[in-house]
C-alpha cells in the first residue's frame, strides 16, 4: 500500500477541512475516504473513466 495512503485520517481531516472551508455548498457532504483499491486507485479510476465513455459496461 502506498505510504500516503497508510496515513489515513492524517491526510483526511485536514482535507475535509479544507472541503467544507472551500468549497461550494452542495460539495461539504461529499465523503472523503481512503480508496479500497490500494495501489492500484490510479489505474482503475483510469479504467472506469475511459469505459464511461464506450459501450464496453453497462451502467448500475
Amino acid at each position: 500500500m502506498a505510504s500516503l495512503a497508510k496515513a489515513g485520517d492524517h491526510l483526511l481531516e485536514p482535507a475535509r477541512v479544507g472541503l467544507r472551508r472551500h468549497a461550494l455548498d452542495s460539495a461539504t457532504s461529499t465523503p472523503l475516504r481512503a480508496s479500497e483499491f490500494g495501489e492500484r486507485a490510479s489505474l482503475v479510476g483510469a479504467v472506469l473513466l475511459a469505459s464511461d465513455g464506450t459501450d464496453l459496461r453497462t451502467p448500475a
